[in-house]
């Protein structure tokens, strides 16, 4: 068809072109029939069609489309029907029979094809059409094909991201679409295809990109595939996490108060999931340090005696011999395999004792042999001291770093020792900043899947944290509450009463507390609300201070539990469906055992 085209050409001067072909008119005439009917007899099959049916039908429109790549306008209704058609029994076919490979595999490239055909076409799709191909189609792909597929998609999708040229601006999706499908397959391709490392780094070289594009930079598909930029970040190749970390690295000032308060302030670190994101923290105050210092030994006596040290220690006939030996002419040859890479097995073999298949050698070749030798061994020994004079800073720091990222242990190990140096030297306000930070910082929950870990991020923080030479405080109030916390979910009741009786603002809190430990549950109910009532008269005379409000609520839920003690269900019901304290839990808990029914009803629906 390239030779023969469908259409006459649009270009000045071969408008006559396809004049000269009118007899072939009728046959590509009957082609584009051809091509119709098999699409619409696809389409509108109502029974479960086979995708594999439209293998001819697809392969004489991908001939027509070859040379003109706009030839499928004229059936793009029709396609993108049979498109959805053929997506939806594929995906259907594929769960249904996870072991039709055959079949699956055919379908599969059936798809791949059609996808290629339209990816270019979507300024001819009217609105609902383009949306879905978007949202349903390609959505679908995404999130139920095989890693196949995914591959193509991807492709399709850093084509588009990656064309910036004006003209190919209306044939591709606009920066709404490009981020819903990205943040589709950040969502999708490493939940489903962990161990896929050629598909999870193709998409993560897309994300890449696109951090690196400056038309794209600081625009609101940054903002939503930071987790996916995370995910870069822990890659466990280390080609591709050494290129998210150069883009992380040059977003920020390179200096260690800096980056300190990004660790503590800025990054949330809830989309690292389990891993141990303190090696990315590591990795970032490392970067800033000075890597073109040469690296030398902090102490004198860690060094060892060169190797010809140690004939001062021999007898004068050994040193006799030795400074003979060190005068003996090399042979050329010899001095020649001194600069191969294979002298350490060459020496080997001369050094083996045993070796009963070598001719006996003469006195003199013998000394040359062993002078040579000799030359060689001081030779390559020189060679490396020499070499250990040229390592500097930063070579030793990359690879710590990526020792660091393959062994956690010595990341927890590192960052422990490391921290409380870098502490040290940051001055007297650059301290107290951070330290405002830090008790947020350890509170927060974006930290709730370090919980079950070990070894926990949070934990290797915090025990860094506790080595600090100025210590760095935290609030009393937030240390006590965590305690009592543990001891509630431990069930240590008598531990949390003793606690909470020590801690408490109001004497009524600790009446109520003594109270309900010895199973007087109505005196513990009334101290709780002498408690509470005293709490609210404070607030409306003054400012409470922070460190008041988990006594209060302290005050709510031990009244709650008092309550249920004493089957008093009717008030708890109205508590609950109160203004200010609506809580559906606790309805939902009490109403039936009133038979309550409609406001049951009303708690569920909330």
């Amino acid at each position: 068809m390239s030779i023969f085209p469908t259409e006459p050409s649009t270009s000045i001067g071969t408008s006559t072109v396809a004049s000269k072909y009118e007899e072939l008119e009728c046959l590509y005439a009957a082609v584009g029939k051809v091509i119709y009917e098999g699409l619409t007899n696809y389409e509108k099959t109502t029974t479960t069609a086979n995708p594999t049916q439209l293998f001819g039908t697809l392969m004489i429109l991908k001939s027509a489309c070859s040379y003109n790549a706009s030839y499928i306008d004229r059936l793009i209704s029709v396609f993108m029907r049979s498109l959805q058609k053929m997506v939806r029994e594929h995906l259907s076919l594929q769960q249904a029979n996870p072991g039709a490979a055959e079949a699956s595999t055919v379908t599969s490239e059936l798809v791949m094809l059609s996808l290629d055909l339209v990816k270019t076409r979507l300024s001819v799709m009217n609105m609902e059409m383009r949306k879905s191909f978007i949202q349903v189609i390609l959505t679908s792909l995404i999130e139920k094909s095989d890693a196949k597929i995914l591959r193509a998609v991807v492709k399709i999708v850093e084509e588009w991201v990656k064309n910036t040229s004006p003209m190919a601006a209306n044939q591709m999706p606009n920066l709404r679409e490009k981020s819903i499908l990205l943040v589709k397959m950040m969502t999708y391709i490493e939940k489903r295809f962990p161990d896929d490392l050629e598909l999870n780094a193709q998409f993560l070289d897309l994300v890449n990109y696109v951090y690196r594009d400056e038309s794209l930079s600081g625009s609101d598909i940054t903002s939503k595939l930071e987790p996916a930029f995370l995910s870069g970040l822990r890659c466990p190749q280390p080609l591709i996490r050494a290129k998210f970390f150069e883009v992380f690295d040059s977003s920020m000032k390179r200096r260690v108060y800096e980056r300190l308060l990004y660790i503590c302030c800025s990054q949330n670190w809830e989309a690292m999931g389990s891993h141990f994101w303190i090696k990315q923290c590591t990795e970032l105050l490392l970067a800033v340090c000075e890597r073109g210092t040469f690296v030398g030994t902090s102490c004198q006596g860690s060094m060892l005696p060169s190797i010809t040290n140690v004939i001062d220690l021999a007898d004068s006939h050994d040193r006799a011999a030795f400074a003979m030996a060190t005068h003996i002419k090399q042979e050329p040859r010899e001095r020649e395999n001194s600069e191969t890479k294979e002298e350490d097995v060459e020496i080997d073999i001369e050094l083996a004792p045993g070796d009963q298949t070598v001719l006996p050698k003469s006195k003199e070749q013998a000394e040359r042999d062993a002078g040579n030798q000799l030359h060689m061994l001081t030779n390559r020994h020189d060679k490396f001291l020499d070499s250990l004079r040229e390592v500097k800073t930063g070579a030793l720091l990359n690879a710590l770093v990526q020792l660091c990222h393959i062994s956690t242990p010595l990341a927890e190990r590192t960052w422990v020792q490391l921290f409380p140096r870098l502490w040290k030297i940051l001055s007297d306000r650059q301290q107290h900043t951070l330290s405002g930070e830090m008790s947020p910082f350890l509170c927060s929950g974006s930290h709730q899947a370090q919980r079950d870990c070990q070894p926990s991020a949070l934990n290797c923080f915090v025990e860094a944290m506790s080595q600090c030479v100025p210590p760095i405080p935290i609030r009393p109030c937030e240390i006590l509450d965590s305690l009592a916390e543990l001891y509630s979910l431990l069930q240590e009741e008598d531990m949390w009463a003793g606690l909470w009786q020590k801690r408490c603002k109001f004497p009524e809190t600790a009446t109520a507390i003594a109270y309900e430990q010895h199973g007087f549950f109505e005196q513990a109910q009334e101290s709780y609300e002498k408690a509470t009532e005293k709490a609210r008269k404070e607030h409306e005379r003054s400012s409470v201070s922070p460190a008041v409000f988990p006594e209060y609520q302290l005050c709510e839920d031990r009244w709650i539990r008092c309550s249920k003690e004493l089957n008093q269900w009717e008030p708890l019901t109205e508590y609950g469906q109160s203004k200010g304290h609506s809580n559906p839990y606790l309805v939902l808990e009490c109403a039936w055992r009133v038979s309550n029914w409609a406001a049951m009803k009303e708690a569920l629906v909330q």
